[in-house]
């Protein structure tokens, strides 16, 4: 038996593709969403660092006299205009645990979306050219 496929159906194709990509975005979705927690994590410590940062000079000997400088502090988070900045972060990072969960939701969501806006253009592009060229003919033969 010979057929043809003449044009493909777009729910059918959402539905499947949406499938589709919640499997195969669910892992890298997982490790990305890790890595960005992580990445918030370190970015607290690096500003809590940059907050209490101090310029320490050395003991200089000027002939008889020795002078020696107190420690300099410098709040760089300050300086730089970055209070805001580690505000928020702070935030972040005391609810790391939802935040792990809402990056891994937008991002297998995003793949997923991508996945299903890259299938309907394809199926789109088929069914246009199987107007035009009558489809893709398919031989059927009866399970024995």
């Amino acid at each position: 038996m010979k057929y043809r496929v003449d044009r493909i159906g777009y729910r059918s194709v959402v539905r499947f593709l949406s499938l589709i990509g919640l499997v195969v975005c669910a892992l890298p979705g997982l490790c990305m969403a890790g890595l960005a927690v992580t990445l918030l994590a370190h970015m607290g410590r690096t500003l809590a660092g940059l907050r209490q940062f101090a310029v320490t000079l050395p003991p200089q000997a000027i002939g008889p006299l020795r002078l020696e400088f107190p420690p300099i502090p410098i709040d760089l988070v300050d300086r730089l205009g970055l209070t805001q900045a580690e505000r928020t972060v702070a935030v972040l990072d005391g609810h790391l645990g939802w935040m792990f969960i809402v990056f891994t939701v937008v991002l297998v969501a995003v793949g997923t979306a991508a996945l299903v806006f890259a299938g309907v253009v394809a199926i789109a592009a088929y069914n246009m050219a199987a107007r035009l060229t009558g489809g893709v003919a398919v031989m059927l033969r009866p399970d024995e």
